[in-house]
């Protein structure tokens, strides 16, 4: 059995970054967040597994990553 992927909140998110939520919402609204969230209800997660290959791969803009993720 496949293992479940862990949804990270906006704050784990920011923190992960080093950046503040504000700095995110600019960063996002940008378009300078690769990954996108997932809405459970109205509050935002992120796989954390596509966060951890987004970083690896140097946080490419959402064009960037949108662009050149497989699927």
């Amino acid at each position: 059995m496949a293992e479940k992927d862990r949804l990270i909140t906006l704050t784990e998110l920011a923190g992960l970054l080093g950046i503040s939520r504000s700095m995110f919402y600019r960063m996002d609204k940008a378009g300078e967040i690769g990954p996108e969230c997932i809405r459970l209800r109205e509050a935002p997660r992120w796989k954390e597994s596509e966060v951890g290959r987004w970083i690896e791969a140097g946080c490419p803009s959402r064009k960037k990553w949108k662009g050149g993720k497989k699927k």
